[in-house]
């Protein structure tokens, strides 16, 4: 007889010499830098949403943004509408002095934060951040696109103890 073919016992180990090389090769990746980002965005497009409602609304004190170093809470008509929670090894924390976990942002009808401030996002597995601006008076909310690393040495000092 002619044997043209394999036989199902040098497929499987074939197959599973394959597997042992492909889990060996391939590096494991991060995706912590994008989750991070991806935290950035939702918390910059809701202080957008609670500055819009501030000037849309007759009474703006009822909507806020309370933020906490694992959470934040959006407020609308004086009722929590979402709560975001972060994942164990994200915190947030904000630069102003005393660093007072929670912080509390409203908006004046004319779109003005109650009090400006920078908004971190801090990954503490890899030492990285980003920064979320609130500027005063305009009440401009912008998040860097940057990934920074080392917010231990770079905004210790201006945030304080955490």
């Amino acid at each position: 007889m002619d044997n043209k073919g394999i036989t199902i016992i040098e497929l499987i180990l074939i197959l599973a010499i394959m597997g042992i090389i492909i889990v060996i090769a391939v590096p494991k990746f991060d995706f912590s830098d994008s989750e991070m980002k991806r935290y950035g965005r939702e918390l910059t497009m809701d202080l957008n949403y609670i500055k819009t409602k501030s000037k849309t609304s007759n009474n703006n004190s009822e909507n806020r943004i309370r933020l906490e170093s694992k959470h934040y809470e959006l407020y609308i008509d004086n009722k929590v509408n979402k709560t975001k929670k972060l994942k164990e090894n994200f915190q947030i924390t904000t630069n102003l002095k005393p660093n007072i976990i929670p912080e509390t942002i409203q908006f004046t009808r004319m779109g003005a934060p109650s009090r400006a401030c920078s908004i971190f996002i801090i990954n503490n597995d890899n030492n990285k951040y980003i920064k979320i601006s609130i500027t005063p008076a305009t009440g401009r909310i912008h998040m860097y696109e940057n990934i920074e690393e080392g917010y231990n040495n770079k905004i210790r000092d201006e945030v304080g103890t955490y």
